[in-house]
């Protein structure tokens, strides 16, 4: 009876602990980006066991070592060098009646050789590797190419990779800043909207199958409505091919004002440059843009373009 009574005692002094720990948790010491915190310390704090792992990741391909988990579970996260000389280890663990978690142990400095320290990289997976490349893709000019971050991870961290892990950490990188493919043309139909609630008077149109795949998307700004009867009475057409994953075309319309500076008067996403897209396109276009007398229409004489224009 004794031991039971201390055991109950400890779990509600431990309880007692965890819930004032969490009530003294403030947002500025919960972490809440481990892939920002450069050294591991008692007492961290991090919103989740996820952000403790990406911190262990960044800091041992940072400081050049390997480790491995011994203990995982929903309160717990226990890793140790893979040198069984070594006593470097964190221990980590939920704060009670939370998604929290907190560092609550370190061991000491690593005394692992240096054959092990640098034979190899566990930790570099392609997710940990796009955390570390994902400010090059900021930019939407900038080309870096799995070459390039196969190189620099050689250079900066002295990790060996091969083409098709680099070639995923960038696709992940792009994906985390830019977006991927799959939810861009989900928003779809919010981004025509918020055009709209931006641009008032401007003409969008969308147009998809009889079950809901998407076919073409058609834009044309109030601006470019407008600025068109006060420019020559010339539209120019091209596409371009688009180099996402799913392709496409880009279709677009410009004119020339007196300024002789162009103006964008109208895109459009569709499948490929054939008679039924150009037929789509120019559709949409007349339905927006005043015909004016004398109006040429200058093109690189595609012949979906002379069907399109002839219908």
């Amino acid at each position: 009876f004794a031991e039971h009574a201390a055991d109950t005692m400890l779990e509600a002094v431990k309880y007692t602990e965890d819930k004032q720990e969490l009530n003294n948790l403030s947002s500025l010491e919960c972490c809440v980006d481990g892939s920002m915190i450069w050294d591991v310390v008692v007492g961290q704090s991090f919103r989740d066991k996820n952000e403790v792992i990406k911190l262990l990741n960044h800091h041992a391909i940072t400081n050049q070592y390997q480790f491995k988990v011994e203990k995982s579970c929903p309160k717990q996260y226990y890793v140790k060098c893979i040198c069984t000389d070594c006593k470097w280890y964190v221990k980590a663990s939920r704060v009670e009646n939370s998604n929290i978690f907190k560092i609550r142990g370190v061991g000491g400095d690593h005394s692992c050789p240096f054959e092990i320290r640098t034979s190899g990289q566990r930790q570099a997976t392609s997710n940990i590797v796009s955390g570390f490349i994902r400010s090059r893709f900021t930019n939407l000019k900038t080309t870096y190419v799995p070459g390039d971050i196969i190189h620099d991870m050689q250079v900066q961290h002295g990790i060996e990779l091969s083409y098709q892990k680099a070639w995923r950490s960038k696709r992940k990188a792009m994906d985390e800043v830019r977006g991927n493919p799959d939810m861009s043309y989900g928003k779809i139909n919010e981004y025509l909207q918020k055009v709209c609630e931006s641009n008032p008077n401007s003409v969008v149109k969308l147009s998809a199958t009889s079950d809901q795949h998407f076919m073409y998307v058609f834009m044309c700004l109030n601006a470019s409505i407008k600025g068109w009867n006060h420019c020559r009475p010339i539209i120019v057409v091209d596409g371009t091919f688009l180099s996402s994953t799913y392709g496409g075309i880009l279709l677009t319309a410009c004119c020339q004002d007196a300024n002789s500076h162009i103006l964008p008067l109208a895109f459009c996403i569709v499948d490929s440059e054939n008679n039924d897209s150009y037929t789509w396109f120019f559709t949409k276009l007349r339905e927006v843009l005043t015909v004016r007398e004398g109006l040429c229409i200058v093109s690189d004489r595609h012949g979906s373009i002379k069907h399109a224009v002839a219908k």
